[in-house]
């Protein structure tokens, strides 16, 4: 993939974290890579007009589903947008090898203001922090940021526009340190921001390349007590875009911290529960006519697949659904949770 990007003009003038979204999707999935070379020039266009870095992640979120299904050994054909771009419509036709098909709609679940900017310092502090020459590892921990006066967003762009000013404190602190007498060091970095601590190893001599290795650490997780109706406003949302007579899978690639599958299961319950009630208003609020009409729409919907950060798949099926998911399809999902 990295070839494919570094060569076209279009990938390459997006930014460097985009970039690496983009080469990093399946390095080693050969049968995405065709695909993705069969299908570029439809990503190219898809991509070229979008300004907005969370825009273009969300057509990334597309090709991260796709690679994900050609992990499947029997999936035979992945049609990008089969119905063409006219009209809402599905945005995989997914073939198995024994001339069954399942049809995908993509969903990301975006970052909120404050981890987009977390993740910018975190990146940022990866890149410059790996340009010293010297031989230690490093891990940031930012999880419990305070400067008074300052909310978390702003907590992270005054970090990000002192990140020189970090970098050189640091830079200070290890030129003073031993590369060879293994000791772990801690320090806090208060001149920036109370509790922003950096933790120092050092590293095996076979592992050295003079330059600081990043180790990760520990960041915030920003929640907001709301995740679970998320995903209620995902199903309401894609359910009428839904194919009839067909397995249909909304497809949720989660792409924060403060999302995770559970609140998929809880966020079925509170649409049953708002059904049981007969609740019109809120369906009708939806986009949809009823409560009733609800019901009898979501039965296109044959099962949900939750894409979380680090990869992992969950599957949840939709036991009212018609047709109901069985052999090949059933088994070519549960594959992909893996």
């Amino acid at each position: 993939m990295e070839e494919i990007i570094a060569g076209d003009p279009v990938f390459q003038g997006l930014d460097d974290n985009i970039k690496r979204h983009l080469v990093g999707i399946a390095p080693n999935n050969t049968k995405f890579k065709e695909w993705f070379l069969a299908n570029i020039d439809k990503i190219r266009g898809k991509i070229r007009p979008l300004r907005n870095n969370e825009d273009i992640l969300d057509v990334i979120a597309e090709l991260r589903t796709a690679a994900k299904i050609w992990t499947s050994d029997d999936v035979n054909e992945v049609i990008y947008e089969p119905l063409g771009t006219e009209t809402r419509c599905p945005d995989f036709k997914i073939s198995l090898d024994n001339g069954e098909s399942l049809y995908i709609e993509v969903k990301r679940v975006r970052r909120t203001p404050t981890e987009a900017r977390r993740d910018d310092f975190i990146e940022l502090f990866k890149d410059e922090i790996k340009r010293i020459e010297l031989n230690f590892g490093v891990s940031m921990f930012c999880h419990e940021l305070v400067i008074p006066g300052y909310d978390e967003i702003q907590i992270y762009e005054e970090l990000i526009n002192r990140m020189e000013e970090i970098i050189g404190s640091i830079r200070e602190i290890l030129v003073q340190l031993n590369e060879d007498d293994g000791k772990f060091t801690t320090f806090f970095l208060s001149d920036y921001a109370n509790n922003l601590r950096v933790d120092i190893c050092t590293i095996p001599y076979e592992n050295r390349n003079n330059r600081i290795h990043y180790y990760g650490g520990l960041e915030n997780n920003p929640m907001t007590g709301r995740e679970l109706y998320k995903f209620g406003d995902i199903i309401c949302e894609k359910i009428p875009q839904l194919l009839a007579n067909e397995n249909n899978i909304i497809f949720i690639v989660i792409d924060n911290d403060s999302h995770e599958y559970e609140d998929l299961l809880d966020g079925v319950a509170s649409i049953n529960q708002l059904i049981t009630e007969r609740d019109d208003t809120f369906f009708a609020n939806k986009g949809l006519i009823s409560a009733e009409h609800f019901l009898n729409e979501s039965r296109k919907l044959s099962a949900v697949f939750v894409l979380s950060r680090p990869g992992r798949g969950k599957l949840w099926e939709n036991q009212a659904s018609n047709p109901r998911l069985t052999g090949a399809k059933l088994m070519v999902l549960n594959d992909i949770c893996n």
